[in-house]
């Protein structure tokens, strides 16, 4: 099981769930969302969330050398 999995996507329509269920070997495994970065004319922004599930925010250009606590996962709004 690989530490670190990451996706591209240009979709930006996308609607996802938190966690990651897929079978290796027969084996069910599951990982959990971690950290989204947003990319777009040369520029990023990205969202980090912690195991205790604090969203961390952070936009070179808006914050400079900062992450910016947003809240908790559980309590952000949801797509569903």
């Amino acid at each position: 099981i690989p530490e670190l999995f990451l996706i591209s996507v240009e979709n930006r329509n996308l609607v996802f769930d938190h966690r990651l269920v897929f079978s290796c070997g027969g084996i069910a495994h599951s990982m959990n969302l971690r950290g989204i970065v947003y990319l777009g004319d040369l520029h990023f922004v990205s969202r980090f969330i912690s195991a205790a599930g604090v969203v961390w925010y952070h936009d070179g250009i808006e914050t400079g050398r900062r992450c910016v606590r947003e809240g908790l996962m559980r309590d952000m709004p949801s797509m569903d």
